[in-house]
């Protein structure tokens, strides 16, 4: 299990040019294991967007930290640990190894936010040269990390075929797929070549338990397409009744039905004459 899973997994990251395509790889393998074999692309690859997110743990003797970033954090955040003792800095835009330790000693003797010396830095105090010097490495590195998977998160989400994934898990009825796209961040209304958006789809096929997502996501209920149709009037027109009711639950309007065969009556009529 483990190899073809692990090779399945990483053949679907490498067109994407992740710097920690291995890395990630391997930690959604671990937490997902062999369910990725029965997973579709959109899943596979939205599970390793996630794992970008996941927090860096690592330590230095006693000393531990927990580094962490968000797209909206001027800079990735450090915790570091002694036991109970805590405390916690921003890292600076340049990852090295000595600017992380000025930010640390920043953080310390800042006088707009004054702080009590901790343990913690009473313990990096009293490292040894080349330990101190060895566990700002460290850190930096693990912070390097960080800055890679974030830039590794970024690049699947803008890179990654969602849209086009979103309209096929409409059509199949694939639920796992479907919101996979819409959580990372596929617009609910994109639309085909003929107009038809996911909602026209998951209508077409009879696939009742795709409205509700969609919705939530933003999928308008009055969107036509092409041909002037409503999702409404093509679950009707398939004979999909449970998710014509489903449609109007969120709001679609049954007065569309019949506006909708005056407009094809008034089509028949003009092609008789």
């Amino acid at each position: 299990m483990g190899m073809d899973t692990r090779e399945r997994t990483l053949a679907l990251l490498q067109p994407y040019g992740l710097t920690e395509a291995d890395a990630i790889a391997n930690n959604v393998v671990a937490n997902h294991g062999a369910v990725l074999d029965s997973l579709h692309a959109s899943e596979v690859l939205a599970a390793a967007h996630a794992q970008c997110w996941n927090p860096i743990h690592g330590g230095f003797h006693d000393l531990k930290w927990r580094i962490e970033d968000r797209p909206d954090w001027p800079h990735l955040r450090v915790g570091l640990s002694l036991g109970m003792h805590h405390l916690a800095f921003q890292a600076p835009p340049d990852l090295t190894a000595l600017r992380v330790e000025r930010s640390l000693l920043g953080r310390v003797h800042d006088k707009a936010d004054p702080f009590t010396t901790s343990a913690v830095v009473q313990c990096i105090d009293h490292l040894a040269p080349l330990d101190r010097a060895a566990f700002f490495e460290q850190l930096a590195a693990d912070c390097q990390r960080c800055d890679r998977l974030l830039y590794d998160a970024e690049k699947l989400q803008k890179n990654a075929p969602w849209r086009d994934w979103l309209l096929g898990a409409s059509r199949a009825g694939h639920v796992g797929a479907l919101n996979a796209c819409l959580d990372m961040g596929a617009s609910a209304n994109r639309a085909d070549a003929n107009g038809n958006t996911a909602l026209h789809h998951a209508a077409r096929f009879g696939h009742q338990t795709l409205i509700q997502p969609l919705v939530e996501h933003g999928a308008r209920v009055e969107a036509r397409n092409h041909d002037g149709n409503t999702p409404l009037h093509v679950a009707n027109t398939h004979g999909h009744e449970f998710v014509a009711l489903e449609l109007m639950a969120h709001g679609a309007d049954s007065m569309d039905l019949m506006q909708t065969g005056r407009r094809e009556h008034r089509r028949e009529q003009a092609a008789h004459l």
